[in-house]
């Protein structure tokens, strides 16, 4: 079938949304890490967080923020695509390093703070399952002496939801923020255009 220039155009014509948008998120993976990190250029397939739990506003540590973390991460994974959370960036693309958050582990000096680190963010993502947890992979740059987490989230092969406090919630990820889905119809709408009936 390939072999016909006409029907090899509109399978092109057809697909070519779709191979450029898995093609982007297959290259914020290996990309140079300054290519990913400017000004305006969160999207809805690549996300920055200043920190995973250090409120730079309020001084302190804040479990909302590692709540957002664990939100767009299954946003991520609930996506066609997948994406990229870069943490120790802030939300104009300039480095805020993790040195906030390297603060607020008892055991620092113990261990290394990328181990503890990437321990606090394994049990956060905890919360979406096993499974789920493991379509997460992190690791660390350092910029001009500033360290960032560079997260890859593969699309998972089934519903992701996050179970906190008793509660359930399915994030989907759209071009500008990642919502949580309450209503149940549209909820099944959805879990049925991503993954079938």
């Amino acid at each position: 079938m390939l072999d016909d220039a006409d029907l090899r155009e509109a399978l092109l014509e057809e697909y070519r949304t779709d191979i450029y948008r898995r093609a982007r998120v297959a290259r914020q993976r290996t990309c140079p890490i300054g290519e990913l990190i400017g000004p305006d250029r969160e999207d809805r397939f690549l996300e920055y967080k200043s920190t995973l739990r250090w409120d730079i506003r309020k001084g302190e540590k804040a479990g909302y923020l590692e709540d957002a973390v664990v939100k767009t991460v299954a946003g991520f994974a609930n996506s066609p695509y997948g994406g990229t959370l870069l943490a120790g960036v802030a939300d104009n693309g300039s480095i805020h390093d993790l040195e906030d958050d390297y603060a607020t582990f008892s055991k620092r000096g113990e261990r290394g703070d990328h181990d503890l680190w990437g321990q606090q963010l394994k049990n956060l993502l905890d919360r979406l399952g096993k499974s789920a947890a493991t379509l997460a992979d992190w690791e660390f740059y350092s910029i001009d002496g500033n360290d960032i987490a560079h997260i890859s989230v593969d699309p998972s092969d089934h519903p992701v939801y996050e179970t906190r406090g008793g509660q359930r919630f399915f994030w989907w990820r759209t071009p500008v923020s990642t919502d949580a889905i309450d209503d149940e119809t549209e909820r099944e709408r959805i879990i049925a255009r991503r993954w079938g009936p």
